[in-house]
């Protein structure tokens, strides 16, 4: 066999690792993209509070810091309206089972809508606590669409995953559902 050959097969033998070694990482990165379900663990995070004018302070809060509690983490952004029509019936939700379940409203874009994310969660659901996420959070999450709730139980798992507002009277059902869930473990 000619050199050339030889140093042809070679070549296209190394392309196609390398090739094999990308595809590897793809399928890795794309994996990650995918949202959490219910029966895994949340990823924990901390993220600075958005405090009442609506300005980002140092106080941060974390998710470990909420172990112990049914914790309802509602993903949206300012400019979603879906968003702002389904934190309302969270808010009811949360507040009939006062004291046993948390809702930590996660404003995507916080950072940048800082005032207006805290108007918003005043006028809309009062009783969350709103911290502000520059986007990493929701994409460790794999949120893909808002609103994104995530029902997550005492010991850290996820329980339940609603994504989309599919009307007020679908959500109301699915997040007493789980939240039920969530208190009976």
């Amino acid at each position: 066999m000619s050199r050339a050959r030889w140093a042809g097969r070679v070549l296209v033998a190394i392309i196609a690792a390398v090739f094999a070694i990308d595809l590897a990482g793809v399928i890795d990165d794309w994996n990650h993209l995918r949202p959490v379900a219910a029966g895994a663990s949340a990823p924990v995070f901390e993220l600075p509070r958005i405090g009442p004018r609506g300005r980002i302070g140092p106080e941060r809060l974390s998710l470990e810091s909420l172990r112990g509690q049914v914790v309802i983490i509602d993903f949206w952004e300012t400019w979603c309206r879906p968003c702002r029509e389904s934190m309302p019936v969270v808010e009811q939700v949360v507040g009939e089972r006062d004291g046993e379940v948390v809702l930590l409203s996660v404003c995507s874009d916080g950072t940048r809508q800082s005032r207006e994310a805290r108007r918003l969660v005043d006028e809309l659901a009062p009783g969350a606590q709103l911290v502000a996420d520059d986007g990493a959070v929701a994409d460790g999450y794999g949120v893909g669409t808002i609103p994104h709730l995530v029902v997550v139980g005492r010991d850290g798992a996820v329980v339940h995953v609603h994504r989309r507002y599919s009307g007020p009277a679908a959500l109301e059902r699915d997040l007493r559902a789980a939240v039920d869930r969530a208190l009976e473990r």
